[in-house]
């Protein structure tokens, strides 16, 4: 996911960027609201929290209830007559005009017929999400640690740096490479035992620096656009020194190589 969204930040060309994950939920006009706060305060950056006022939101017959945050006393096991005429109703209805007529007919007697498929999806999703995504982050706190604690690992030299998602970043010297590549896939496999014995695969990628091969590919591209633009070598060398000044010309020489 990591890559997909540097991706996509590289060729996104708006005034703002905003990430959005595929297990978030944001209303309608968040965008509308995010953008016009941004620009009325002169924002170069936007800070979001995220809340949950319940009783604002059912009371304003709101589209983003939450299923599973909060429901204690909200929602009632009881189910009023009324209700349960109309959902009788509903399902003798055969047509979106029986439908919309139906919802008129009942806001009359302060039913309030909606379509709340999405709800119930949100809340099977979440009851999903909940336990595969706390188990990932659970195995991987667990691989950290096991990680860090390796006396193996320590004597190749290796530091854990950072961890993104379910990857961790790590750092040796390069004559231990091949060696710890194949440590750390091993305890990253066996971090959740013995609590889950299902066969796990893992994958170690060795570079220089982190994403070197997106990041060669990007320059080798840009290096090509010069040259087609007219640019000698050393010219080309050049530009993109300045561009990306996070590099020496040598360092860009070496990764065009």
């Amino acid at each position: 996911m990591s890559a997909a969204r540097n991706d996509g930040i590289e060729k996104a060309s708006g005034e703002y960027l905003f990430c959005v994950d595929g297990d978030d939920y944001i209303d309608e006009d968040f965008f509308e609201k995010f953008y016009n706060n941004a620009k009325k305060n002169d924002s170069d950056l936007v800070v979001l929290s995220s809340f949950w006022n319940l009783d604002k939101r059912i009371n304003n017959n709101s589209f983003d209830f939450n299923p599973l945050l909060g429901s204690k006393n909200i929602v009632k096991k009881t189910i009023p007559s009324s209700i349960i005429k109309y959902q009788s109703l509903v399902e003798k209805c055969r047509s979106r005009k029986d439908i919309e007529d139906l919802k008129a007919r009942a806001l009359n007697e302060g039913v309030i017929i909606k379509d709340n498929s999405y709800f119930i999806s949100q809340a099977e999703r979440q009851c999903v999400n909940a336990r595969i995504q706390g188990g990932a982050a659970t195995m991987s706190k667990k691989a950290m640690i096991k990680v860090y604690n390796d006396s193996i690992l320590k004597e190749l030299g290796f530091k854990l740096l950072l961890a993104v998602h379910d990857e961790l970043i790590g750092e040796c010297p390069i004559e231990n490479k091949d060696e710890v590549a194949d440590r750390l896939t091993l305890l990253m496999r066996e971090s959740a035992l013995p609590e889950v014995v299902t066969p796990f695969k893992c994958d170690a990628t060795i570079e220089n620096v982190w994403y070197e091969t997106e990041y060669s590919t990007k320059l080798k591209a840009e290096h090509v656009k010069n040259l087609k633009n007219s640019m000698s070598e050393e010219q080309s060398f050049n530009e993109l020194a300045e561009t990306h000044s996070e590099c020496s010309i040598e360092q860009i020489k070496s990764f065009l190589q």
